[in-house]
């Protein structure tokens, strides 16, 4: 992620938010064909995070429904990074969303749609029980956002977009060592916000 390549599409996606932003024709059409593969991917990411738990959007689907969410909401984005920060705020209202629809559809069977706060691990809900709620996530984090944007941000990197801690560092302009520490008092106020 921290290649010349993509730091070239950071520049490419900022140039084209500012044309965007100016009312420049086409520039949003190009900007949603330019980040599309990396709204897949974090579309994912999120889905095997959640370790199947019900879900049975597929990524492609995710990510088209979280660009047109980008689209229709006409804000104003600063830069990449900023794009992306809101984009995965949109995709975790739209499993939230998702996951309600479906909850009502079987009428309260009690299926919880299950994430990790480790993305390299997939939360099992069926086997293990392991794993949190992603509205119980999503409100935590809410929580914590009041509290400290930044440190809701680095989550929501980590957990949503599988940023590594020089990545997210970078993103979010801190040292790695300001982000490690952001990531460790975010997992222990989660823990406790979020236990029972």
């Amino acid at each position: 992620m921290a290649t010349v390549k993509h730091e070239d599409d950071e520049r490419q996606i900022t140039r084209l938010l500012d044309a965007m932003n100016a009312g420049q024709a086409g520039a949003s059409d190009q900007l949603a064909e330019q980040i599309f593969d990396d709204l897949r991917a974090m579309a994912r990411r999120r889905l095997k995070s959640d370790g199947g738990g019900g879900v049975t959007i597929q990524p492609t689907m995710l990510a088209s429904d979280t660009l047109m969410k980008l689209i229709r909401q006409r804000e104003r984005f600063d830069n990449a990074g900023h794009l992306f920060a809101i984009a995965s705020r949109v995709m975790m209202r739209l499993l939230i969303d998702y996951h309600r629809t479906r909850k009502a559809a079987k009428r309260g069977s009690g299926n919880l749609v299950r994430v990790s706060l480790d993305p390299d691990q997939a939360a099992d809900s069926k086997s293990n029980g392991e794993g949190l709620d992603v509205e119980a996530l999503n409100d935590a984090l809410e929580k914590l956002a009041a509290l400290d944007a930044r440190k809701a941000d680095v989550v929501r990197y980590r957990v949503l977009w599988g940023l590594t801690t020089a990545e997210i560092a970078k993103q979010l302009g801190v040292s790695t060592v300001t982000i490690e520490r952001d990531w460790s008092f975010a997992k222990a106020w989660l823990a406790k916000e979020l236990s029972p």
